[in-house]
């Protein structure tokens, strides 16, 4: 729910869908023909017409018609760049999807150490009852409670320093959403599904053959070619057709066709226009092919990401498990165990404070 209300509410994909929409509605007007033309001419004697109804009247109705084959163009060219806007925005969603997924996914491996990290803090805390207790008894030494301690706070700082980071991943989940940053979000609880159903081969062949970037680099190969054929045909000349009465006063009236021809005698920007025309072409086509060679460096890019989600989690499981087992110790009353708890908690968690600040950062 949390990805279809960010690619609904989200204002970089409303104002994307908004321009595709609009650009739909081209293909239409570049097929239409120019408006017709309406003339009205009076002609009488200068000094004694008979003003404004005067002895002769003509009316004149004229069409323009593009050469053949120009209005096609046109209106391929347009349908070429809607379908490369439709991928562009096909593109946006995915990108938005994935940073949406990503927000939500590391939020929920956050939260996750959170609440381990919350277990861990009570379990010291009952093993630092426990050690000050031996303590008491001359069964233990000093240095074995002020170890408590020392972990107790480091938790309580690295629980601070997680807390921080779950603020900012709300923050940065609401801004995808179109939402304040501060506005409330309910915990993550869904994990995310790292299991891949087709090998490596597979993908980078699905994500040639689906990929937008692809795709829109191929519909700019087939505009650019639509460009240069327009070009060619600017050369062509369009003409004009039309159909005149003439009113005449005391004589017969008359109707009249007439057909014009455009001169397209400055062929120096014709032919930059087809030089144009061309070099766009080669651009497009090698933009083509770049396109497929960039998938692979894309696709390990959301593999590796997806892979260290999975550690974050499958490392927070193994330190819930031991602490699990911890709080049974604890439990038993073996003061031997509760020992070797707190010797092995000084190295697991100086490690994790070592090497674990960049697993969220």
């Amino acid at each position: 729910m949390t990805v279809e209300t960010a690619v609904r509410d989200n204002p970089e994909l409303r104002s994307l869908r908004a321009k595709w929409e609009a650009m739909l509605e081209r293909p239409a007007q570049e097929s239409a023909l120019p408006d017709p033309l309406f003339k009205y001419s009076a002609m009488d004697m200068a000094g004694s017409g008979n003003w404004p109804n005067t002895n002769e009247k003509w009316f004149m109705v004229e069409q323009t018609f593009p050469w053949f084959g120009k209005r096609g163009l046109r209106e391929g060219i347009a349908r070429k760049d809607a379908e490369a806007m439709q991928r562009e925005l096909e593109g946006m969603t995915r990108d938005i999807a994935m940073r949406v997924k990503e927000a939500y996914y590391d939020l929920h491996a956050v939260q996750q150490v959170i609440a381990i990290t919350g277990t861990d803090t009570e379990l010291l805390r009952s093993m630092a009852k426990v050690a000050e207790a031996m303590y008491t008894t001359g069964k233990r030494s000093q240095q074995d409670v002020l170890k408590a301690t020392t972990e107790i706070t480091l938790l309580k700082q690295r629980l601070l320093e997680l807390e921080a980071q779950e603020n900012t991943l709300k923050a940065k989940l609401n801004t995808l959403l179109n939402r304040r940053a501060d506005a409330p979000l309910v915990a993550a609880v869904t994990p995310p599904v790292i299991e891949l159903c087709a090998t490596q081969e597979a993908l980078f062949g699905l994500a040639l053959t689906n990929r937008p970037e692809i795709k829109a680099a191929q519909i700019q190969v087939e505009r650019a070619a639509l460009e240069q054929k327009m070009m060619a045909k600017e050369t062509l000349p369009n003409y004009t057709l039309g159909l005149e009465y003439r009113d005449i006063a005391n004589n017969d009236n008359m109707l009249m066709f007439t057909v014009g021809v455009e001169l397209p005698v400055w062929r120096s920007k014709y032919r930059a226009g087809v030089r144009e025309a061309e070099k766009m072409q080669a651009s497009s086509q090698a933009a083509h092919e770049v396109a497929p060679l960039d998938v692979p460096r894309h696709l390990l890019v959301e593999l590796v990401g997806a892979a260290d989600v999975h550690l974050d989690l499958f490392g927070g499981a193994l330190a819930d498990e031991q602490a699990v087992g911890a709080l049974h110790v604890v439990d038993d009353g073996d003061v031997h165990g509760v020992a070797a708890v707190l010797d092995g908690a000084a190295a697991a968690f100086g490690d994790a404070a070592a090497g674990n600040d960049g697993d969220f950062g």
